[in-house]
């Protein structure tokens, strides 16, 4: 969101790749390659965010960086991650890199309040604490779960389905890494 709020304020053409998508080397060389050495539209910069730029393969990253370096003159761009060391060295010695801090629980606990409060719907406090426990860092994940709960006006909380729900998404996780 910040990195489209940011292309959007300076004006620039922007290309959006969702990197744990389209993590190939074929989608950097055509589609990448493909905006990165055309001319703006706006007459200004372009800008291609890589969401997930930690999800390309090796391969991937090395024809990145070529682009970084071809188009450098009228073409930035923007990687996010979640982890860092999975993009390789030359690619972040061109980057400049800006670790976002996630809000404590404490103030997703007051904006998920806000929230509620301007959409008219009423709950309990203590119904947040384990949507949120459940789900923190992920703050689109607490809003949508209490979405997910929220009827005529009233956050009715299943308490079953939010912790049976992170039990999962715990247990996917741990599959998904490399840890023996």
């Amino acid at each position: 969101s910040l990195a489209r709020a940011l292309t959007s304020e300076v004006g620039a053409d922007f290309l959006f790749v969702n990197a744990s998508l389209d993590r190939g080397i074929g989608e950097v060389r055509t589609t990448v390659a493909g905006f990165a050495s055309t001319s703006s539209l706006l007459g200004g910069k372009k800008v291609v965010l890589l969401d997930e730029a930690d999800n390309l393969t090796q391969d991937s990253q090395k024809a990145l960086r070529a682009l970084i370096e071809e188009f450098q003159n009228h073409c930035r761009f923007i990687l996010t991650c979640n982890y860092v060391e999975k993009v390789i060295d030359p690619i972040q010695s061109r980057c400049q890199t800006f670790q976002i801090v996630p809000p404590s629980k404490k103030e997703v606990a007051v904006q998920i309040s806000q929230i509620l409060g301007k959409e008219g719907v009423g709950f309990e406090p203590k119904d947040l604490v384990p949507i949120i426990d459940s789900s923190y860092p992920h703050i689109r994940k607490i809003i949508n779960t209490c979405q997910l709960h929220s009827s005529k006006g009233k956050l009715k909380l299943d308490t079953t389905s939010v912790i049976d729900s992170d039990i999962k998404s715990k247990v996917v996780e741990i599959l998904k890494s490399n840890d023996a």
